[in-house]
């Protein structure tokens, strides 16, 4: 311990540093190990040099380390923890090196000045919202081996207008704003800097997958090809703008009335009209709803169920701010995980003597 940086009594790892100290911090050699926190708050260094034999960089290790303009992790870095680098404002490049397998969440949140990053080829595993805040973000590349993404990854990019994918990955594809897996079967992350009023889904795509477009806001139409299987929930969360889905022929979807539905009408997948929609009957033909169906359906106030459904799925009516009452089905015995929450005008609801959980 010294008036500048206190280490682990073994010495390996630097546990904090003197919120004062200013310029160019060099870490000695013998350091596997950045603690948590332990140079949070240094906003007067500009550049930190790490050793060889680091590996581990824990939660909120540089937090808000405002002027921190250059860091070059070494080989030997396998994992950064949460908020790392949350608040590096300075900060323009970061190398993450192939040996990096774990990135948890918000790790680089709000570090302004990052315009490119590459993912290395042996990430394992990472958290969400890993560049959330990242304005200035504009493009990134994946590597030859990279195998492993989802729109997680992606989340709060909202200045990403390029994804590079090595010509040599034969697991990724990116094409007309999206990124796709290499076969075209399914559509991963839409960038919304990309996507624009209208957006055509290639045909051969036959799964869009969780968070697909999120916070696609300039979204109005979508165009789905006769491809199609399955939309995961939360494909379309906060598609503010969302208004019209249209289906190619022969295609297991169909659209009535603001209502995207599968199966011959015989489940009820997703709606899209959430400001006109104001009262709605659950027919006898429809067999299954899916998870967060009627999410953020403002206009939505009365729902009946005539339907014989033994679940209503998770989400369902969530943020439903305006449904008053709701008639459920005579043999319901399950209401899912926050099939009501925030619906905060409801007054009436009928509760079967079926019921089992909720």
């Amino acid at each position: 311990m010294n008036d500048i940086v206190v280490y682990s009594e073994d010495g390996q790892c630097i546990e904090s540093v003197n919120r004062h100290f200013t310029g160019r911090f060099v870490v000695d050699k013998q350091v596997k190990v950045i603690g948590s926190g332990a140079f949070a708050g240094c906003s007067m260094i500009n550049e930190i040099v790490l050793p060889e034999q680091l590996q581990t960089i824990e939660d909120g290790a540089f937090y808000n380390c405002k002027n921190l303009k250059e860091i070059t992790l070494p080989p030997s870095v396998e994992s950064i923890g949460r908020d790392a680098f949350h608040g590096c404002e300075a900060l323009k490049n970061i190398n993450l090196n192939d040996e990096l397998k774990y990135i948890d969440d918000e790790a680089f949140n709000n570090c302004i000045s990052l315009s490119h990053i590459t993912i290395p080829n042996n990430l394992d595993d990472y958290g969400i919202k890993l560049f959330n805040g990242c304005s200035n973000l504009k493009s990134i590349s994946i590597s030859a081996n990279v195998c492993y993404l989802n729109a997680s990854f992606f989340e709060g990019c909202d200045s990403l207008e390029l994804i590079i994918v090595d010509p040599e990955n034969r697991h990724f594809s990116f094409y007309k704003g999206a990124l796709y897996s290499h076969d075209g079967s399914e559509l991963i992350y839409g960038l919304s800097g990309c996507i624009e009023d209208k957006y055509f889904i290639p045909e051969g795509v036959e799964t869009i997958l969780n968070k697909a477009f999120i916070d696609c806001d300039c979204l109005e139409t979508l165009i789905l090809p006769s491809s199609i299987e399955n939309i995961e929930y939360g494909a379309l969360s906060n598609c503010k703008k969302l208004k019209n889905i249209e289906v190619a022929k022969n295609a297991s979807f169909f659209v009535k009335n603001g209502i995207l539905y599968k199966d011959y009408g015989h489940t009820l997948y997703y709606c899209f009209d959430k400001e006109n929609i104001t009262e709605y009957t659950v027919t006898k033909d429809i067999t299954h709803i899916e998870d967060g169906a009627f999410y953020g359906c403002t206009s939505l106030k009365k729902v009946i169920f005539e339907s014989c459904l033994l679940k209503l799925s998770d989400s369902l009516f969530e943020k439903c701010i305006n449904l008053k009452e709701v008639i459920l089905p005579d043999y319901l015995e399950i209401i899912g995980n926050k099939t009501f929450k925030h619906c905060s005008s409801l007054e009436t609801i009928s509760l079967p003597p079926t019921l089992d959980m909720m």
